[in-house]
């Protein structure tokens, strides 16, 4: 029996799933389009007297159709009008798909005139039926001989999972005892004339409905509860009210009218309205939204609760089953008018029915469920701290799975100590054992140590027992001792299998070969040869470094500070000179000037400081002022260790043995001398005196510190520190006097590919707090001993957001924007906020010191003599700038454009918000080429995650997809008519022929463009695109102000979306574009925001489902040219760049300019980069060189209509062309 409130926590996770796998039992047979139809055809096929066994091998095709299709396909698109059967059976070929090919197998099994009988009898009635199969489905006994159906079994689960529900909120006391008391009442006798009175009173449950016109337009809210504590629904008698949805679950209020008022709310406001309009059923939401945003916030809305008489488990899920039958006509009549192919249709049931899970939705309750075993499970110290320093601690924690991958190891390439050691042993082997194969963790290395005894006083020595020790080592693990362990007992050789080793190997000899190997100095040249500064690829191994340890330092010094809440100070001072490295740059903190210096003692007056290795001291520059935090590297001990002034930090020196012992240590041999044996007390110097009468000898006085600041860039000098402490611990093993130095590196450098390591400097490993944490203990262990730590690093993160957002309290509608108050705030002229420190942090320049550049005083840069390269300090950090356009900006890699900065009136630089409105180009959607670990960071992922965290982002989604899906479907509509009668007709042939620059629309075109449309269209429509369950939209936070907008990346088998701020942040958003009408006014308006980001989501999805390239961006989420307003500088110049922009990748640039990139403000032209892009036109043309290309795309109609529809741009631009809706335009009035 579990016990504790996590335990508990993990039984009631336990429940959950086994109701949901329950659950998934029972729908696994919902009787979707495909399973449907081929019920239909094996009646169809049985009436017929033919054998339905192979009617998936069944294969047709006829004139128009692209490629065979199953008989299943073929009746769905029978019924929704997509590729009607021919009426003439010789234009049908039909046969069995063999099973070795492709190919159809002759006879038909068919004729084409009992296919068209057949599929015409299966098709007949098909909508239906398959809403009358669907009601039979829920209603219907599941047994002959049963009386219980589905719906019994559905009502059976969905108390099961309101009483779990309850018994977690009970757990985590989200609710009264009055609320809990009330719900118990309920959930145990859902009947409410079986219901017991509660203190006198019979609680009563409601459903709740919107009254748009009157009781006769009542619309049910399904899968939507309110309890009352006293009964009825008089908000002055009814007592406490408490709200469940399964978006929500239980909310309590004071009252009826409170739970009212926040429900009217919530459907006033757009972002939030979904909670409940998700279950309306879905053909009457546009017209409930519609109704929403026409009445005024002070209006009832139409909200009413109905309460329920019977068995309100029952109802309840009655009301469900009536949403998905009335959904089922609704998919089909949608199915009909668009019309949809197979996949489409199967893809909207799917989306639209199958995934409500006929309102079981348990992903919530079971999120829930873990977030409490894990909040149980997290350390006192995290669980008290404070949601921003969760979320902090968080943000961090998310920082490490990319951070620590092996190639982003500043030691990457280095081999583990052991694995260098059996190398080069392996070599000396067959060497001198040339054929023998030996094998150097085969051979057994054996010493024996003999330790005589005590002689007491008056026995004989000869006659006494001597203490035997016995060491067995591998020959590889004995070539790593220290020279002064060679000689240290008697040797001897053997092989764990008893098998005779050659004579010549004995202890003699592996003596020798150790000396003569010396594995430490070996080792040492390789560190030489690969950490060296100013070698070649060690500029990357610094900023590898800087990027670990600054990481790895802030993690570590956060969770101090959370362990005890005193150390804020400390943890204020690491951060400001971990996050501005450059003592010249750096800022003060609260004016005071904080330094890093190193740990230097000072044993007499004018005496040179002696520099303990590897020790650094953070603190405010004045003498006496604290906290000071010492900072040890390559201790097991502690790492921080903060005191209240420099004075306290000597205190603890002169009486703390393990202190002295890391100090000491850390001392140059001939410095200890000094210090040692009571040295931190009274240091061992020299004391002259003179013989005159009455000379003595003063006391030596303590030693003190030195204060010589790092000037310089404080990561560059780390790692020059650590790299000669690496050389000085690696040159230990011959050393006879430097046992400790040897053992620790040899130790350090044999888990240097261990993630398990946690106090290697700039050595990510998993994270301290992770391993320990109860439940993850085994996780983290199998974890980092696989080296595989990131997963449960990144889960523990993602949990770790989620308490640290407040994952128990209901949203409430935010009334502003919060004031964030940040203690100790940095003086500056220049300020970044955090998220652009938190940003820009990757990309500073560690590499350098601004003490060691030169000032140009014109410019205000700093530029390095050696390199040519320019540098600002910005903020209290340095960056690296290039030149563009004649402004500068900072450099984040080759190929990329980071943000512009400027010089501002007091002389300091900052970065420069006033972007182009363009970006300097067309907007980007890209693939990953942009998007990567220090670009942007994961916010939240899956649109539950979304719109729990962002629902402000979550409607941006769903409108966007909305709209896409939208544009797609009336494009797959106008191409199913196009060939046609009719104006509309007519336009969109006129529309397809000015895009290609074709003189007709052919059938072969006809087709290749319902390839384009058809597939996109039935992909938004699948589930994993479905904007209220889909886990594949991930919201993502530039760290920069980068201009990537939507990004896929192509080898991510989850075909994730993701979508920075600038997708949901529109260009339109930005003052300069909301003070200007730059769109006609419309009716209906215009949907800027929406169109700009169906586009980029069109993009996407094309990149995945059609395999398009990104040859020419053409922006085509920029409004439409005819709605652009050109009297306003805006709308003008948006439609002057889009007229030149949008033609790029199309038959009206001149042929010069095809395949090259237009600069907007330099007004020039370049080719297209080397990119995927590039080779697609190469591939497509079959030329080798772009000029080719042009000629090809300008002569060759099919070779240009492939080339355009291999451009995502060119792809999106068409079908929001074809797709798009014409509004109603004012009137232009002469007489103004």
């Amino acid at each position: 029996m579990a016990t504790g409130i996590g335990g508990q926590a993990d039984e009631l996770v336990m429940q959950l799933i086994n109701i949901a796998s329950r659950l998934d039992g029972l729908l696994q047979p919902w009787p979707a389009p495909f399973l449907y139809a081929q019920t239909r055809l094996v009646k169809a096929l049985t009436r017929a007297g033919h054998d339905a066994l192979e009617l998936e091998r069944i294969r047709l095709q006829f004139a128009g159709m692209r490629e065979p299709v199953t008989l299943t396909q073929a009746l769905l698109q029978q019924v929704t009008g997509l590729q009607p059967l021919p009426r003439d059976p010789e234009q049908i070929e039909a046969g069995l798909l063999r099973l070795d090919t492709q190919d159809l197998n002759p006879p038909r099994p068919l004729s084409g005139i009992e296919l068209i009988n057949v599929l015409d009898q299966a098709a007949t009635g098909f909508s239906q039926g398959f809403v009358i199969q669907l009601r039979a489905f829920f209603y219907a006994p599941a047994l002959p001989l049963r009386s219980d159906a589905l719906i019994d079994r559905l009502c059976t689960l969905r108390l099961a999972m309101l009483r779990t529900e309850l018994q977690l909120m009970q757990l985590g006391k989200q609710l009264s005892a009055t609320d809990l008391a009330v719900l118990s009442t309920v959930l145990n006798q859902p009947v409410s004339s079986q219901r017991s009175a509660l203190a006198g009173f019979v609680p009563d449950v409601s459903g709740i409905a919107l009254s748009i016109n009157g009781n006769q337009g009542r619309l049910d809210i399904v899968n939507c509860l309110l309890f009352t504590e006293r009964g009825g629904l008089e908000p002055a008698t009814a007592g406490r009210a408490i709200f469940w949805s399964s978006l929500s679950g239980f909310e309590a209020f004071a009252s009826v009218e409170e739970c009212r008022a926040r429900l009217q709310a919530r459907l006033a406001d757009k972002a939030r309205r979904w909670e409940l309009l998700a279950h309306v059923s879905i053909g009457a939401q546009p017209q409930v939204m519609a109704w929403l945003d026409s009445i005024a916030e002070s209006k009832n809305g139409g909200l009413q609760f109905v309460r329920y008489e019977h068995d309100f488990v029952r109802e309840a899920q009655q009301q469900v089953i009536a949403k998905v039958l009335a959904d089922a006509g609704f998919a089909c009549r949608t199915a009909q008018a668009i019309p949809l192919s197979a996949q489409a249709f199967e893809n909207l049931v799917q989306s639209e029915l199958v995934q409500g899970r006929a309102g079981l939705v348990l992903e919530r309750v079971i999120e829930m469920a873990r977030l409490q075993a894990f909040e149980a499970a997290m350390p006192q110290w995290l669980k008290s701290a404070s949601q921003a320093d969760q979320q902090a601690y968080a943000a961090l924690l998310q920082r490490y799975p990319d951070a620590g991958q092996e190639q982003q190891n500043y030691l990457h390439d280095i081999p583990p100590l052991a694995e260098y050691a059996r190398a080069l042993l392996k070599l000396r082997l067959e060497l001198d054992f040339a054929g023998q194969g030996l094998d150097p963790d085969a051979i057994e290395v054996v010493i024996d140590t003999y330790v005589p005894s005590p002689v007491p006083v008056g026995s004989t020595p000869a006659f006494l027992p001597a203490a035997t020790t016995r060491i067995v080592q591998t020959l590889t693990q004995f070539s790593l001792n220290g020279f002064y362990r060679l000689t240290a007992g008697a040797i001897s050789l053997r092989t764990p299998d008893g098998s005779e080793l050659p004579s010549i190997l004995s202890a003699t000899y592996v003596k020798q070969w150790a000396r003569q190997l010396d594995i430490g100095a070996h080792y040492r040249g390789l560190l030489q040869d690969k950490l060296a500064p100013g070698k070649q690829g060690v500029a990357v191994r610094q900023q590898q470094f800087a990027e670990q340890l600054s990481l790895q330092v802030m993690e570590q010094a956060l969770r101090e500070k959370l362990i005890d809440p005193g150390q804020e100070v400390a943890y204020r001072y690491m951060q400001q000179v971990i996050s501005m490295p450059d003592g010249v740059a750096r800022l003060t903190l609260n004016r005071m000037p904080i330094i890093v210096r190193p740990f230097e003692l000072i044993a007499e007056p004018e005496a040179d400081p002696d520099r303990a290795r590897g020790l650094y001291i953070i603190g405010p520059v004045e003498y006496g002022a604290g906290p000071q935090m010492l900072w040890v590297n390559y201790s097991e001990r502690f790492t921080f260790k903060a005191y209240t002034n420099e004075a306290s930090l000597l205190d603890d020196l002169r009486i703390n043995t393990d202190l002295q012992a890391l100090v000491l240590q850390r001392l140059e041999p001939e410095a200890r001398k000094t210090y040692n044996y009571g040295g931190f007390v009274e240091p061992h110097v020299p004391q002259y005196v003179d013989a005159s009468l009455g000379s003595f000898m003063l006391r030596p006085a303590p030693p003190t510190l030195s204060l010589s600041p790092i000037a310089g860039n404080l990561f560059e000098q780390l790692y020059v520190d650590n790299y000669y402490l690496l050389l000085d611990m690696a040159a230990a093993q011959s050393k006879t006097t430097a046992e400790a130095d040897w053992e620790s590196f040899k130790y350090l450098f044999s888990l240097i590919a261990s993630t398990a390591l946690m106090f290697l400097p700039a050595r990510l490993s998993i994270p301290m707090v992770v391993w320990q944490s109860t439940g993850f203990v085994q996780q983290g262990f199998e974890a980092a001993q696989k080296g595989e730590w990131g997963e449960a690093v990144a889960g523990f993160a993602s949990l770790l957001a989620q308490i640290g957002g407040g994952y128990r309290a209901p949203r409430q509608p935010q009334a502003g924007t919060p004031v964030v108050v940040r203690q100790l705030e940095p003086e500056a002229a220049v300020r970044l906020t955090p998220e652009q420190e938190t940003g820009l942090q990757p990309f500073q320049a560690n590499d350098v010191a601004l003490l060691d550049l030169k000032q140009d005083s014109l410019t205000r840069l700093y530029h390095h003599p050696g390199t040519g390269l320019h540098y600002v300090p910005l903020g209290g950090h340095v960056f690296q700038v290039q030149a563009w356009r004649e402004r500068w900006r900072i450099f984040i890699g080759e190929g990329r454009e980071g943000p512009l900065v400027k010089i501002n009136k007091r002389d300091h630089w900052e970065l420069d918000l006033k972007e182009p409105l363009l970006g300097g180009g067309p907007v980007l959607s890209t693939t990953a080429s942009i998007s990567d670990r220090l670009t942007h960071e994961v916010q939240a992922s899956g649109m539950a995650s979304i719109a729990r965290r962002f629902p402000e982002k979550a409607l941006a989604i769903r409108e966007a997809h909305e709209l896409a899906v939208t544009y797609l479907q009336r494009s797959q509509s106008a191409l199913q008519t196009v060939l046609e009668p009719g104006a509309q007709n007519a336009r969109s042939r006129a529309l397809i022929q000015e895009f290609f620059d074709v003189e007709h629309v052919d059938q072969p075109l006809l087709e290749r463009l319902k390839e384009t449309v058809e597939p996109l269209l039935a992909r938004f429509l699948h589930p994993e695109l479905s904007p209220l369950t889909s886990s594949k939209y991930v919201v993502c936070r530039a760290r920069f102000s980068d201009k990537a907008v939507a990004w896929i990346h192509r080898w991510d088998t989850q075909n994730r979306l993701y979508l920075s701020e600038r997708f949901f942040s529109t260009p339109f958003d930005t003052p300069y574009a909301l003070g200007q009408p730059f769109v006609k006014a419309t009716r209906p308006p215009f949907r800027t925001n929406e169109h700009y980001r169906a586009a980029f989501m069109l993009h996407e999805v094309s990149h995945q489902v059609l395999d398009t390239e990104d040859i020419n961006y053409l922006n085509p989420g920029f409004p439409y040219e005819d709605l652009l307003d050109d009297t306003t500088p805006l709308g003008n110049q948006i439609k002057s760049f889009n007229q030149v922009v949008q033609d790029c990748h199309s038959p009206y640039i001149s042929t010069e300019h095809l395949f090259q990139q237009f600069d907007p403000e330099q007004h020039t032209w370049a080719d297209i980069p080397g990119n995927p892009g590039k080779a697609r036109v190469k591939a497509v043309t079959g030329v080798k060189t772009l000029e080719q290309a042009r000629s090809v795309f300008k002569n060759d109609a099919r070779k240009r209509i492939d080339l355009m529809l291999a451009n995502a741009d060119s792809v999106v631009l068409l079908i929001t062309r074809l797709g798009r809706d014409h509004p109603q335009l004012p009137q232009t009035n002469t007489l103004e």
